[in-house]
């Protein structure tokens, strides 16, 4: 825990000098940048390469990348990378997802705790496409979640990080501590 706060810290005092200017106080139902374990919390606060959750037969998906949701529209982008760690063969499947709606947002709030006042945080849940690069004819429907502990309304149950859904096939839906999480309101 004390890693996280001290790479919260240098998130921070960075982000806010690269992204300061006037922000709104934010609701549920603005706009949002995402970032999950990007190249962006890698560089500015030291974040872990991805964001990995596990299903209960002990395989694991690592997670990473960027994009934007609108909580009023409901709509979603962006995209990234995932690793599938198959734990009965010892393989790796990896691959891209992208974004295509978001599906629902709990608001937590922003700033607060030192964070800008455009640093929010909340529980995302984006409608997934995961291309495997094997085989990028097999799209597989998937719902990540994207759980970002900051601001005044975090509930008990809140796990910073990521879970994802794999639909019909594998359910993700333990966090593991990894890679931070990161909504900034636009």
């Amino acid at each position: 825990m004390k890693r996280v706060v001290v790479a919260v810290s240098a998130l921070v005092l960075a982000l806010w000098t690269l992204l300061s200017g006037a922000a709104s106080a934010a609701t549920s139902k603005s706009a949002f940048e995402l970032h999950v374990a990007d190249l962006l919390l890698q560089q500015v606060a030291g974040s872990p390469p991805y964001a990995v959750a596990r299903a209960d037969n002990g395989d694991t998906i690592a997670v990473q990348g960027a994009g934007e949701f609108d909580v009023a529209a409901k709509a979603a982008s962006g995209s990234g990378t995932f690793v599938h760690h198959v734990v009965a063969t010892g393989a790796n499947v990896s691959g891209t997802w992208t974004a295509s709606r978001l599906v629902s947002f709990q608001f937590y709030g922003c700033g607060g705790a030192g964070f800008p006042p455009n640093f929010c945080g909340g529980l995302a849940k984006l409608d997934v496409t995961l291309t495997p690069d094997a085989n990028s004819a097999l799209h597989l429907p998937a719902i990540l979640w994207v759980d970002c502990l900051i601001g005044e309304k975090v509930p008990p149950s809140g796990a910073e990080g990521i879970r994802i859904n794999v639909k019909d096939l594998l359910n993700f839906d333990q966090t593991i501590d990894s890679g931070f999480t990161l909504f900034i309101e636009q």
